[in-house]
């Protein structure tokens, strides 16, 4: 039987979001309005998966 890899999530409020892509709050904001990122709300809170931020980035190249 194979053991299941399990892949950790991390989650990134957005203060950091914006400090990992250097860019704006209302840059980050427009992405998401836009669908280029996808925000995730925990608690009343919101958050973005880092991996799904670096996907995002490595689409554009």
């Amino acid at each position: 039987m194979k053991a299941k890899k399990s892949k950790t999530v991390v989650l990134l409020t957005c203060k950091q979001a914006v400090d990992f892509l250097q860019i704006t709050s209302p840059t980050l904001r427009k992405w998401t309005k836009e669908g280029l990122l996808k925000a995730y709300s925990l608690g009343g809170r919101i958050y973005y998966k880092q991996h799904e931020i670096i996907d995002a980035l490595q689409a554009i190249d």
